[in-house]
């Protein structure tokens, strides 16, 4: 039997079985991959003595890192809409809603399933076991106690935030807590990692403001105090729409949530819009006006929108908390500083560069904030130089910017850096479309992930030899960019590096490569021809895939390995996919050459 015959026969056993019928199948299947969705199904449809037969034979919920924790969705050729289940089955102990109504799997022509294998189709419809009866098998798991079989920290996870009280406590009174890598993520900064973090906020979609309440406070046990839940945009979609503005959860999302996260102005005037005095209150408590500029900023916005409950709270506000004769004094000390201030001084790059220090000396842009389209980055600002462009600092992706922040940034058209910049960070000139000249000084020493991606104008871009590292996707999408010469000592060429270049003509790859990741030259339509230098030991996924003009190709005689893709119920596919001109130079009796026949590819030999 195939794998995916062994899944359905084992989870129509599951379904149609006694436990003693089921016992007997489980053995004569034996072990394969991807048997936890049928312990979520037993779980959830059938009661805790099909569970104890799936464990007896060694059937465990499927373990993964938390940052894998993922849903997704897969379409039919007919353009109709199936939801797969999780990776993880064992959100099925604490999910109520889960119910099948005739779900089938998604089969390819050869009869096999597509990658994500949906939910097996059949004639019955079946309804969830009684909650009592999945507490039973909850019981069971946690008397086990074994994270090979059933990982309590996650299913704690699972059950905070699915809002099951049952559960939740008989795992606390365990002493079972939120799991390192969970919190790391609740708390973390990185946006790659929130996988996990966006499970939770689609969840929240279904929760009232008490199980919201009630689930943050849950997931706030386990972490210190120092530490706070992240914001991302999808949070705050969730969380906006339905109860944010209601005086509890408001109080809990400022006091729990991360509160650099917040775009403090945009939400008090939306407080103001909405007349809602007693959330400015909170505001106060939070120090949001605790800034004289940012409270009369408060007061003008709320009078010119004839929002009186606000404006009154405001000026109470004021009147009891300003020193009017201290504000004024600084106010003119403020002014005499600007009429005398230097161009070049701290006090004024303020008004145009966010900046950081670095541990090691120096400073990095983290934000532009300046009004030019064409752009000139200080080679200081006070005494410390300028070392790095920070994540997104030019990018109109970045968090909190308003919708006119982001249209102006899309704008840019030239960017001059120093000569003291060492390293382009992540996404740092990420979909800047209008950016057509920038260079690169040969300070330089690395270009960060998706540094360029999008940059649609850009035509060409000097890549200096000090540059030792270009992260992943650096020029993805950069549609008018025409040649590329990499620089030597550039050991690998990161995936989806080149990607989507339409007007790519030309790349000049160094004899220090070693590798060229997945997807590297992928769609570069234009590409006509490209030298693959001695040197080069490895190639991999659809280096080279539909670039359909691509019609020389030199292959080295160092070459040990080269990839193919292949993907479960699709066809084999080469580095040359969808490359149909392509001839490829070889050495004779070369790894290259054997490659080149074993996948029917057209080649010559070198003389």
């Amino acid at each position: 039997m195939t794998e995916t015959e062994k899944i359905l026969e084992l989870e129509r056993a599951v379904f149609f079985d006694t436990p003693e019928e089921l016992d007997r199948t489980c053995k004569r299947l034996g072990s394969f991959d991807k048997r936890s969705r049928a312990l979520g199904l037993a779980c959830h449809f059938r009661g805790l003595e099909w569970v104890k037969v799936l464990v007896q034979n060694g059937v465990v919920f499927k373990h993964i890192d938390m940052r894998q924790f993922q849903n997704r969705c897969y379409t039919t050729p007919k353009g109709q809409l199936y939801y797969a289940l999780y990776d993880d089955f064992m959100f099925s102990l604490v999910d109520s809603r889960l119910q099948i109504r005739k779900m089938s799997y998604l089969q390819t022509k050869d009869n096999d399933l597509v990658p994500g294998d949906c939910i097996r189709a059949f004639d019955n419809e079946f309804d969830a076991v009684s909650h009592e009866e999945r507490m039973e098998c909850v019981r069971y798991f946690t008397e086990l106690n074994d994270s090979n079989i059933c990982d309590l920290q996650r299913l704690l996870y699972l059950a905070i935030i699915y809002c099951d009280y049952e559960v939740t406590e008989l795992l606390r009174e365990k002493g079972i807590t939120i799991s390192k890598s969970a919190r790391e993520m609740l708390t973390g900064e990185n946006e790659q990692d929130h996988y996990f973090f966006w499970y939770y906020c689609l969840n929240i979609r279904s929760m009232t403001a008490k199980e919201f309440l009630w689930s943050v406070e849950e997931l706030s046990k386990d972490m210190e105090e120092k530490e706070k839940i992240t914001v991302t945009a999808w949070l705050m979609d969730n969380i906006k729409p339905r109860f944010f503005f209601e005086p509890e959860v408001f109080e809990c999302v400022l006091s729990r949530f991360n509160p650099r996260k917040f775009n403090q102005k945009q939400t008090m005037q939306q407080i103001i819009m909405k007349e809602r005095p007693e959330l400015l209150a909170i505001c106060e408590k939070h120090g949001w006006l605790k800034m004289p500029k940012k409270r009369d900023e408060m007061i003008q916005f709320a009078a010119d929108n004839d929002k009186t409950e606000c404006t009154a709270w405001l000026l109470e506000f004021k009147n009891r908390t300003a020193d009017l004769k201290a504000e004024q004094e600084k106010a003119d000390k403020r002014l005499m500083q600007q009429l005398n201030a230097d161009p070049n001084s701290v006090t004024e790059l303020k008004k145009t560069w966010g900046f950081e220090k670095l541990e090691g000396g120096g400073i990095v842009i983290t934000r532009y904030k300046g009004k030019h389209t064409e752009v000139e980055v200080p080679e200081k600002i006070g005494k410390e130089v300028v070392r790095e462009i920070g994540e997104r600092a030019f990018s109109p992706n970045a968090l909190r910017l308003t919708e006119e922040q982001k249209g102006f940034r899309r704008q840019i058209t030239k960017v001059i850096l120093p000569r003291t910049v060492e390293a382009v960070r992540e996404g740092a000139f990420y979909d800047c479309e209008r950016l057509c000249s920038i260079n690169l000084p040969e300070s330089v020493k690395s270009i960060g992930a998706s540094a360029f991606c999008g940059c649609k104008s850009l035509p060409e871009i000097d890549i200096p030899l000090s540059v030792e590292e270009i992260g992943l996707s650096a020029f993805l999408c950069c549609e008018s960019l025409a040649s590329v010469v990499l620089p030597e000592g550039l050991t690998v060429i990161k995936g989806g590096c080149f990607s989507g270049c339409k007007l790519l003509k030309n790349v000049a790859i160094p004899s220090s490569v070693k590798k060229i990741e997945k997807w590297a030259f992928l769609r570069c339509f234009t590409l006509e021809e490209i030298v693959i230098p001695e040197g080069v030991e490895e190639i991999c996924e659809k280096v080279f895939a539909d670039c359909p003009e691509l019609k020389s190709v030199a292959f080295p005689e160092s070459l040990k390995s080269v990839k193919n893709y292949k993907r479960k119920g699709w066809e084999l596919e080469t580095v040359f996919a969808g490359s149909e001109k392509v001839t490829v130079t070889v050495s004779e009796k070369s790894y290259a050459e054997r490659y080149c026949k074993r996948n029917n590819i057209n080649y010559i030999t070198k003389e």
